[in-house]
């Protein structure tokens, strides 16, 4: 598994990113590998169960690209921000503000989140 700290770490510095925007409020991240493998969640049990849904579709993801599920009055988030990762936000925000600040993190965390993650691989 990949290092605990290093992921905790990682996963404050995306909420404070998407924070900024009201993008994610409790209860609406998670973190995963490109094989569904949970490096972090604090979504809601049915709200992952809906997640687990994509996952057989993570391998066939290209970086950057993404799918959105409309549950009531929220989305769901799903986006290849790495080789090795997807990240999941359950927002009511409007999605393409959240998209194009996810889009962003693809830049400014993806080495990094590669680098936790392969370090488990090894």
């Amino acid at each position: 598994m990949a290092k605990e700290g290093e992921v905790a770490a990682l996963v404050s510095s995306i909420k404070n990113e998407l924070r900024i925007l009201g993008a994610v409020t409790a209860r609406g991240l998670a973190l995963l590998t490109a094989d569904g493998g949970a490096l972090y969640s604090d979504m809601a049990p049915d709200i992952k169960k809906r997640l687990n849904m994509f996952v057989p579709g993570f391998p066939a993801m290209s970086v950057g690209s993404n799918v959105t599920v409309n549950i009531d009055d929220r989305a769901l988030i799903i986006m290849r921000v790495s080789e090795k990762t997807v990240l999941a936000v359950y927002t009511d925000q409007r999605v393409g503000v959240v998209l194009a600040r996810m889009s962003t993190l693809i830049n400014k965390f993806g080495k990094e989140l590669d680098k936790v993650v392969g370090t488990s691989e090894k």
